[in-house]
């Protein structure tokens, strides 16, 4: 008993385990949340409809690597100057990047909008979707910038709450928006606002950094490290956002539907343990910053995501039929005989087609 309790205080003054435990109880409500979306829209819009929502769903995977760019190498400079107590820089990064990645969104928003009825036509979908899509961009290049200061500074409890709102504004606006009858259209306008509603209550988190005194930061340091950062993103996101696009492409509207629904069992791995590695991320930057290496915050993130990844396989194994039943809807006739080893080969296509 006492060796039970020494071990519960001794994971409860670890910083590592608290700031990680925080982020994974914020991510799984976005990740619960995410799921009643899906299980909504899925049921309401039908599997053609459904279809057309994973195309769009995958032209948003590829938005998202600028977005997980900006993300991570804004990270690493608001994680280095924090710790070295540049907090002057920090202030002047935040409102420089703010200002002109706003700029770059509306430039980007033309030019997609330009492109917008090829995109259409090569998806075989109307353009309207499309454009409510493109309303995203400008706030898909901001977002990133309040989130990678709170990640940054580790301060993941303000992460979690942004990443809730995130997901809270996703289900609620899209069973709305679904249930007046915007349909495809308004389920992505729930997306779109999902990532406005965020960064507006982003800037209320770090607004105590507009106020105070500025000092200017090499940018090209910045500019430097965010290209091999945006191929490893790049070749990450093409694998699970690349085939549904060829799918949506090549094959009917009600085939690309299931698709689209089984591919979402292979993202849920993916996504689920995305927290873990945010947590980790800053932690060795300022590690390094301060010409200290740990090998043991390394293996025990990577424990921990081996963990919440074989949790997964067991279930995923222990349930596959009830677990699709769950997440989409009997519509999907395949459903029936369908086995482990078929929701497997389902799930490694969806990762390297």
């Amino acid at each position: 008993m006492a060796d039970l309790k020494k071990l519960k205080n001794k994971v409860l003054s670890s910083r590592f385990i608290k700031d990680n435990f925080i982020l994974l109880i914020g991510t799984l409500i976005v990740n619960i949340l995410g799921f009643l979306y899906h299980f909504y829209i899925g049921r309401a819009l039908g599997p053609e409809s459904y279809g057309i929502l994973g195309a769009i769903l995958s032209l948003l995977y590829v938005i998202a690597i600028v977005f997980n760019t900006i993300q991570t190498s804004l990270t690493k400079f608001f994680s280095n100057l924090n710790a070295t107590n540049q907090h002057k820089k920090i202030n002047y990064l935040l409102i420089k990047s703010n200002k002109k990645l706003f700029i770059y969104g509306i430039l980007i928003t033309l030019v997609f909008l330009a492109f917008s009825p090829l995109i259409a036509s090569f998806l075989k979908i109307s353009i309207k979707p499309i454009i409510v899509l493109s309303l995203l961009i400008p706030f898909s290049l901001t977002l990133p910038v309040v989130r990678a200061l709170l990640q940054g500074l580790q301060k993941f409890k303000g992460l979690s709450i942004n990443l809730v709102l995130e997901g809270i504004s996703k289900f609620s606006l899209g069973v709305l928006f679904v249930a007046i009858g915007w349909q495809v259209s308004g389920a992505i306008l729930a997306i779109v606002l999902s990532f406005i509603i965020p960064y507006i209550f982003g800037l209320f988190q770090v607004k105590s950094f507009f106020r105070k005194e500025k000092e200017k930061v090499n940018s090209s340091e910045i500019y430097k490290g965010t290209f091999p950062v945006f191929i490893t993103l790049l070749l990450i996101t093409s694998m699970y956002s690349i085939d549904t696009l060829l799918v949506k492409h090549f094959f009917s509207d009600l085939e690309a539907g299931f698709y689209s629904s089984v591919s979402l069992i292979g993202k849920i791995l993916f996504f689920g343990s995305l927290s873990i590695s945010q947590v980790m991320f800053p932690k060795l930057v300022e590690l390094k910053s301060k010409n200290q290496v740990s090998k043991k915050l390394f293996y025990r993130s990577l424990a921990l995501i081996s963990s919440v990844l074989i949790f997964a396989l067991i279930i995923y194994f222990l349930f596959p039929e009830l677990i699709i039943k769950i997440l989409f809807d009997s519509s999907l006739r395949f459903v029936h005989g369908f086995n482990f080893f078929d929701l497997l080969n389902f799930i490694i296509s969806s990762f390297i087609q």
